[in-house]
This record gives C-alpha cells, structure tokens and sequence, in this order.
C-alpha cells in the first residue's frame, strides 16, 4: 500500500508541475523524469531525487508568489489553495492564514464529490495539521492577531487539535502571558472555541482543559483494564489520558506499573510530561531495595532525556522530575492545621547527591532555558549537607560570573542573573537557619 501511495504521488506531481501563469502561453514550466528507483545506480538516484526536490520547491514557490497577488480572481486563488492543502506545502502556511476567510465563489459541480467547500484555505490549513495549528497559536500571542479572523482561528484549531486539546494549549500559553493585550487575544479565541464547538458550559464545571469528566465516565475509566487504561492514556485527549494515569497510579498501583508507564513515556509521540510529573516522590535512606531501584531507574531515564537531540520528555519537565524526585513536599495547611511544624529530618532523600550533579552538569549546557530551570531546580532541592550546600552555591556564583561575561543579549542575561540571585537566596537562607530543619525552611517563604 505505501508503495501505491508514494507512486500516487509521484504521478500527482508529475501531472500539476507544468504551470500555465497566463493563458494558453506557457512561462513556466516544472518538469522531471522519474525512473524506476530499484534499477538505477546509486548516485543517479541521489541526483534525481535532489532534482524532484528541488522542481517541487520551485513550482511551489510559484504558487506561494501568486496567492500574494492581490488582483487574482477568486476560483484562481481557490484552486491554488486547494493544490497546496493537498500537496501540504508547510512554506505555504503564512499565506493560507492571510487567506483564512477567503469563500470561494463556486462550488464543483453537483455531479462529483467536491473538492473544497466554502472556505479553501481553513480546509487547506487542517490537511497541513500540526505546523499551522503551532503557527496560528504563535500570531494569536503577537500583533499579527486579526480579530476578523476569529473564526477561523478556531476552527482550525478545532479541527486539527480537538476542542478540548485545542483549549488546554490555548490555556496552557495564556497562563504565560502578562501583557493584557495577549491575554485578550488569547481569551478571545478561547471563548471562541467554546461557543462553537462546547456550548454553554457552566465554569463550575471548566479545567483548564475543556469540560470536567462527568461522574460517569470516571466510573467507567475505574472499571478498564490495565491494558485498556494504557490505551486510553496514549490515543486520548488530555482529560481522558490524565484520568487513565491517575487510575494507574491509584492506591501504590505506580510501582507496579512503573516500568510500564517509563516505557509509555519513552515514546515520542505519547503524553510523556505528563507521565513523568511527579511519578517519584522522596525515598528515605532505608526505604527497600525496590524502592531505591525506582528512584535510580527513574534519574537514569531523565538523566538520558535531557541529552537527547529527539526528546520525549521536554527538558523542562526531565529537570523538574528530577527536583520533585528529592523533595519532601511539605502539606499545604488546613483550617484545622493553619500553622505547620517544623518537619526535621537527619538525612536527605535517596539520590539526593545523584539529582544535585545532574542539575550542575546541565549548566553547562548551551540551551538557556535549560540552565535557567537546572538553577532554578537547584535552588530549590536543598540539602541538609553544608558542605555540599556550600559546594552549590560557589557553583552558583561561578555560573553568575560565566553569565555576565556570556554573548547572550542583556534581557536574557538579566533573565538568568535574576534567577540564580534567587537561588542563591534561597541556599544562604538555608544555612543561616540550622537547627530548624533546615531542609523544610527554605520552602516556606
């Protein structure tokens, strides 16, 4: 079948790359000779598929220039948007959302199955897929926003993303702005989204990610199999995949899933961060043997994500884990315990020294997001060892001088001194305080 479809293809190609720009006078022509690939020598075949490549980058280009055209008729720029869906030229995704309203003027005939329907280029937009749907959310946060193509924008979104993980992207993006002007943008097409495709939903009722499951489908999803679970945690949206792992992890179930749900989050395409957040908590000194091996298991996996080229955890997530996997999170008070003890403990968690030099040695990285979150994880963990306390802050300060002298712009710069002065902080705190459970106190301000 794939061979059929890539020929399918070749054909298509061979077919549409001749161009007539004006009338019966051919000024451009795309041509290639396509051979049969399994009989032809090695460096030909190379020479020709470079030669394919760059025909179609050509004759596409072609097409982008001439959507630019504002003088074009209507059904000329129509079946040069719908030749681009169907090529699914990613080049040609600024300019389809420039044509985002465009209604076409006609219809096929009645007598086949339409080619288009009434607004090309949205249809065009969801056969692209991911890059438009990331491109879209892009000029939803920047003064490219077009409130007249509202529409539009969430349709797109809808189609390709799903309403409900269409909102949790949307949501997800606007929880990191500031600027009212972007949230407004961003509400905009959130409320949008909701309108069309949700209805009326009551707020008591809202996540961030769309409608909260109702009682019924949690009493289902309680009911599935491990095996249906895992399948309902890689193919569903985010709600759906969320209840799934919750039920995995239920009552110490974690444990005896863990090699399953680090093999899930292994995978590329699966809900990775998600798995990762907080699956290991801080393990004692004389937790069991088992328990240490989930620990060392889970810091060799993040560890390994973090220097991957092609990630399945982000980064952020990999260093977060890492943090969450020696912290002792202290309870949240109640209104029967408004004021917390001072929780003491002798010795810090299992692996903590291990986390610490995975932390350091991602400062050395050429990523600046990720030595902003390595300091920032750092600052964070603790230790009940002065020395090794003292050893992360000169580490600290010896990253704050490398920063000051680094080729980076000054708002970045900035950025990353900031974040290590709270570190900082946060450790000399820390040592200034002993004897008051010192591990804990960093964390109450």
């Amino acid at each position: 079948m794939k061979q059929l479809f890539y020929l399918g293809i070749c054909t298509l190609l061979v077919g549409i790359l001749t161009l007539a720009v004006t009338g019966a006078e051919m000024k451009n022509r795309y041509e290639f000779a396509l051979a049969d690939y399994r009989t032809m020598p090695e460096d030909e075949a190379d020479k020709m598929t470079m030669a394919m490549l760059q025909t179609y980058s050509a004759a596409t280009s072609n097409l982008i220039r001439q959507l630019h055209d504002r003088n074009m008729p209507n059904m000329a720029k129509v079946k040069i948007i719908y030749l681009l869906g169907e090529l699914r030229v990613l080049a040609a995704t600024g300019v389809l959302i420039e044509n985002i309203n465009l209604t076409a003027e006609r219809m096929d005939p009645k007598t086949r199955i339409a080619r288009w329907g009434r607004y090309p280029a949205q249809e065009a937009l969801v056969k692209i897929g991911p890059y438009a749907s990331r491109m879209i959310m892009n000029i939803i946060g920047s003064p490219k926003f077009d409130k007249a193509k509202l529409d539009g924008y969430a349709v797109v979104l809808r189609e390709i993303e799903s309403p409900r993980y269409a909102l949790m992207k949307l949501q997800d993006r606007l929880s990191e702005i500031k600027g009212e002007t972007l949230r407004g943008q961003y509400e905009a097409v959130v409320a949008r989204i909701k309108t069309l495709y949700l209805g009326p939903i009551p707020d008591a009722r809202m996540t961030k990610w769309g409608p909260k499951l109702s009682e019924e489908e949690l009493a289902a999803i309680a009911k599935l199999s491990t095996t249906e679970l895992v399948d309902m945690l890689r193919t569903g949206e985010r709600l759906h995949a969320s209840a799934a792992l919750k039920q995995l992890k239920a009552n110490g179930a974690w444990k005896k899933n863990f090699d399953l749900l680090l093999s899930i989050a292994a995978e590329r395409d699966g809900p990775s961060d998600m798995i990762v957040e907080g699956l290991v908590s801080a393990t004692n000194e004389s937790a069991s043997a088992e328990d240490k091996r989930l620990v060392d298991k889970f810091l060799d996996f993040l560890e390994a994500e973090i220097k991957k080229d092609k990630l399945s955890v982000s980064r952020y997530q990999a260093i977060r884990s890492i943090a969450q996997a020696v912290h002792r999170r202290r309870p949240l008070p109640t209104p029967s315990r408004p004021k917390l003890e001072i929780i003491k403990h002798t010795k810090p968690p299992y692996g903590h020294g291990r986390a610490i030099s995975i932390l350091t040695s991602c400062l050395d990285s050429n990523n600046r997001s990720v030595r902003a979150d390595a300091i920032h994880a750092l600052g964070a963990v603790g230790t009940e060892d002065l020395a090794l306390a003292n050893k992360i802050i000169a580490t600290l300060e010896t990253q704050l001088a490398r920063e000051e002298t680094s080729k980076e712009n000054k708002a970045d710069k900035e950025g990353l001194k900031k974040t290590i002065e709270h570190a900082l902080r946060c450790l000399k705190r820390q040592l200034r305080r002993p004897g008051e459970g010192s591990y804990e106190s960093m964390f109450e301000s």
